[in-house]
């Protein structure tokens, strides 16, 4: 992987190869990360630092009109959106194949690819509550807005345990783009200590998907230890202070009557 300076605007239609605009601690760029490493594809990094505001440039905005990342392009082509990333890649570069073969399969791994992006929202709040303040300085949202977001969270990973009970990948019998996105957000949420206990069937999963050698390129080789380190002791002194995503004070049913 080569790591230039960002290039953005008319210029990027003009590369050649596969040039991916990201950051090192987005979920959604940690999806694409980790299926160029599950293929073994070479491209180039074009990092956008979001904490100087590099990904809302009108320069930026041409490649993705939307100002997020990631934005993929190959030979000029400009895909967007992670989802929809990931599929683009798996058909035009299809081996090893991370979708099921099976048309019922392949349905059944959008709907999970869908679900996990429904929670994107709620994740994101939890995001820069429980861990990116840790890095910057980040407005806090409302104790019920918190609360409302660690509901659907644990919602969603209850349908995900269920799902997962007596069975090793999401879709079908071999991983697949199903299994990449949710285990992005699985680690994201290890990460802020929120508690996991209650889905095993969760946890065997991801133990699973975490020892795939793409899981640390994609994910870990993105989090400098510094970075790590930082993060680890917000999250410890959240904890200490019983504050942190775990804390019953989130699921008190007065603020959940408010989210």
């Amino acid at each position: 992987m080569e790591v230039v300076s960002p290039l953005v605007g008319q210029e990027a239609r003009t590369l050649r190869g596969l040039h991916l605009y990201h950051y090192g601690l987005s979920n959604c760029s940690q999806k694409v990360r980790i299926v160029l490493a599950e293929k073994g594809l070479p491209w180039t990094s074009h990092h956008l630092d979001l904490a100087r505001g590099e990904h809302a440039t009108e320069a930026y905005r041409l490649v993705n009109p939307n100002g997020l990342v990631p934005a993929l392009i190959d030979d000029g082509t400009i895909v967007i959106e992670s989802s929809d990333i990931m599929e683009y890649l798996d058909e035009r570069f299809p081996m090893p194949p991370l979708r099921p073969a099976g048309e019922n399969e392949l349905v059944e791994m959008r709907l999970w690819v869908a679900r996990q992006d429904s929670i994107q929202s709620p994740l994101e709040t939890l995001s820069r509550e429980f861990l990116f303040r840790a890095l910057s300085p980040q407005p806090a949202a409302a104790p019920a807005t918190i609360a409302g977001a660690v509901r659907r969270v644990e919602a969603a990973l209850g349908e995900v345990n269920r799902h997962l009970t007596g069975r090793s990948w999401m879709a079908g019998d071999a991983y697949s783009l199903a299994d990449i996105a949710w285990g992005v957000d699985a680690h994201r949420l290890r990460q802020m200590r929120f508690p996991l206990l209650e889905y095993p069937a969760l946890r065997r999963w991801y133990r699973r998907v975490a020892k795939r050698p793409a899981f640390a390129r994609g994910i870990q080789d993105h989090e400098p230890p510094e970075l790590r380190r930082r993060l680890r002791l917000y999250t410890l002194r959240r904890w200490l202070f019983r504050s942190h995503a775990g804390a019953s004070a989130w699921r008190n049913p007065r603020l959940l009557a408010n989210a």
